[in-house]
C-alpha cells in the first residue's frame, strides 16, 4: 500500500483560493452573479454574527467587477456569491463537480473530499467553503472539475495511460476519453475561461505566463489547521490551464 500511495490522489488539503474558480461557475450557472455583476470590498464581510475578513487587510479592493474579484482573490465576494446561491444549490453543484465522490481514476487509495453536511455548515460554512476554506479536497478532484471549463463544460474522468505500445512501436491497446457529466453550461465555461486567462494576463497568476502559450489559472492560500482552529502556517497552491 506504501509503495502505491500518490498523495495526489490519496490525500486531502483544503485549496484555498484556487477553490474559488468553481465558486464562481457556480454563481455565474446560477445566475447569482454574471460577468459585469460589481462589488465592494470594505475588507471584510459579516456572516451571522461573525466578522470574515479580506486577506488584505487594511487595504481593501473596493469597487470591482466578478473578473477583477477573482483576479483579487476577495474573499468577501466569494462570501457574498455562496451566500447568495445557497447552501442547497451549493452543495449540489459540488457534487456535479465530483467533490462529494471520487473521479474514478485508474489508480488505487483514491479518497474522498472532507466536507461538513449541510445541516453542520450553517451559513459561516457555507461562507468559508465559498472561499476555499473548511473543506478538503484530493489535488486530482479539483483538476479535474476546474478542468472541465476547457471541455465546454464537459466533467472528464482523468486517466494515466492513453495507450500501450509493443516494442516495434504498434499500438496494442487504447484508452479512450470518457465524458462524465455536465458540470455547467458551455456559456459558464467560456466565461471561466475568459476569467481564468484574466488572472494571468491582469491579476495575481502572472508567474504563470509562458512565452507562446494563453496561460489561465488560479492561486491560493489556506491556513493549515492545529488542534482544532487554524494555525498561521499555510498551503500555498496553484491551478492553471493551457492553451485557453
Amino acid at each position: 500500500n506504501k509503495m502505491w500511495r500518490n498523495s495526489l490522489i490519496s490525500d486531502v488539503y483544503e485549496p484555498g483560493s484556487t477553490f474559488k474558480l468553481l465558486t464562481t461557475a457556480i454563481a455565474l450557472e446560477e445566475g447569482a452573479a454574471t460577468p459585469n455583476s460589481t462589488y465592494n470590498c470594505t475588507g471584510s464581510v459579516n456572516v451571522a454574527g461573525q466578522t470574515i475578513h479580506c486577506w488584505r487587510t487594511g487595504r481593501p479592493h473596493g469597487h470591482q467587477n466578478l473578473q477583477e474579484a477573482v483576479g483579487n482573490s476577495c474573499n468577501p465576494v466569494f462570501v457574498q456569491l455562496a451566500t447568495k446561491v445557497g447552501i442547497d444549490k451549493f452543495y449540489d453543484h459540488l457534487g456535479t463537480f465530483g467533490i462529494t465522490g471520487t473521479t474514478g481514476i485508474d489508480f488505487p487509495g483514491e479518497t474522498t473530499a472532507l466536507l461538513q453536511g449541510k445541516e453542520d455548515a450553517g451559513p459561516v460554512g457555507l461562507a468559508t467553503i465559498g472561499f476555499g476554506q473548511g473543506i478538503a479536497v484530493t489535488p486530482i478532484q479539483l483538476i479535474t472539475a476546474v478542468c472541465s471549463f476547457g471541455n465546454e463544460g464537459k466533467l472528464m474522468k482523468p486517466r494515466l495511460v492513453k495507450e500501450l505500445k509493443d516494442s516495434d512501436g504498434n499500438t496494442v491497446k487504447t484508452f479512450d476519453t470518457e465524458v462524465v457529466r455536465q458540470t455547467v453550461s458551455k456559456e459558464t465555461a467560456d466565461e471561466m475561461c475568459e476569467i481564468m486567462s484574466f488572472v494571468v494576463d491582469s491579476g495575481g497568476g502572472g508567474t504563470f505566463k509562458i512565452d507562446g502559450y494563453n496561460v489561465g489559472g488560479k492561486t491560493g492560500t489556506a491556513n493549515k489547521p492545529k488542534a482544532g482552529k487554524y494555525s498561521d502556517e499555510t498551503y500555498s497552491s496553484c491551478i492553471a490551464m493551457a492553451p485557453m
